[in-house]
């Protein structure tokens, strides 16, 4: 009995030790439950990991990784999407079809600007030009006399071969110099096969040419700076600025006069507006070098325009009022819709 006793005690004593230890083993920070770390990690990663993309969309200058349509990027006020504003642009960017522009070294691969030569004599005038425009120079195309004196009895000639865009091409027409001995000029341009005509300069509107002297049956030039008489006073001299639609009475020397003026600026609703005679007037551009009165008496003149940007810097010109007088003017600080003219009107048409 006895021995039983101690036995029970022993095993109550053991209990009660059990229970003692469990409160320490609960509030111990030594050994936790791995159950419960694998839970805390766990936890730890969704809120850290899991959210982190929404946030990253979401920060200004990031793009959401879902594809977004090609309207969404548009520009406030635009209602096409990007990719056709891109295209219209590239559209009104391109080189028009029918252009062209002056060939290297020179344009003048033969009989350069003062050539002479004998009347009647036969020569072959070749110009250089490149396709500068979007559309190929077929066998349609042809070189066509513009204005000016022709030179020659073919006033067209086409293409013998095709010219891509960015070749250039030797251009090559037979003519036959004046009898008249003196200063002449011939004025020429391209045409397409619809019958529009282009030529040089910024617009592809100017047209090139070929200016020669002709020499006197004895074989000699005509005098270029002959000695002025009582019967060359000049009639009027004056520097002016014309702009956008003003015109000028180049006999009396007024400004938008009325129907008597005779050169104005032409607005043709391009990007530069255009020098033109005006009401029976003719002119012609002369060159970078001063003219004299025979020079402009026997010069190559015309009733046709030009466009101002393709008139380089003080340039001369040759002219002949609606009244018949001469003259001759130089032209400074030119733009696209202006320019600064000193001029001389001769007094004997």
């Amino acid at each position: 009995m006895i021995f039983q006793a101690r036995v029970t005690c022993g095993l109550l004593c053991l209990i009660l030790l059990a229970g003692c230890t469990v409160p320490i083993s609960t509030n111990s920070t030594s050994f936790p439950n791995p159950t419960s770390i694998y839970q805390t990690v766990s936890v730890g990663l969704t809120q850290t990991v899991l959210p982190a993309p929404t946030a990253v969309n979401n920060r200004p200058g990031l793009q959401n990784p879902t594809p977004l349509p090609v309207s969404a990027s548009v520009s406030p006020g635009l209602s096409t999407p990007t990719g056709s504003v891109q295209a219209d642009q590239v559209e009104t960017t391109a080189e028009p079809c029918d252009r062209a522009s002056a060939g290297k070294p020179s344009i003048d691969v033969s009989v350069p600007d003062g050539a002479r030569f004998t009347p009647g004599e036969p020569f072959s005038k070749v110009w250089r030009l490149v396709n500068t425009g979007s559309c190929t120079w077929t066998q349609g195309y042809s070189v066509v006399w513009f204005s000016g004196e022709s030179f020659s009895s073919i006033r067209s000639q086409v293409f013998s071969v095709d010219v891509p865009t960015g070749h250039s091409a030797d251009i090559t027409v037979d003519m036959v110099a004046p009898d008249v001995p003196g200063i002449h000029q011939s004025n020429w341009k391209l045409s397409a096969p619809n019958g529009s005509l282009f030529g040089i300069g910024p617009n592809a509107d100017a047209p090139f040419w070929v200016r020669i002297e002709v020499l006197d049956k004895a074989g000699t030039a005509v005098a270029t700076q002959p000695v002025m008489t009582p019967t060359s006073e000049i009639a009027i001299r004056d520097t002016v600025i014309l702009k956008l639609k003003d015109s000028l009475n180049l006999d009396i020397g007024k400004i938008n006069s009325g129907p008597a003026d005779d050169l104005g600026i032409v607005d043709v609703g391009k990007a530069s507006a255009v020098l033109s005679p005006l009401n029976g007037a003719r002119m012609g551009i002369f060159g970078s070098s001063r003219p004299v009165e025979a020079d402009c008496r026997v010069a190559s003149l015309s009733s046709d325009g030009i466009s101002l940007i393709a008139i380089p810097e003080n340039s001369f010109i040759c002219y002949r009022t609606n009244q018949g007088l001469p003259g001759f003017g130089k032209l400074s600080n030119i733009t696209e819709k202006s320019f600064s003219l000193d001029y001389t009107t001769w007094m004997v048409p």
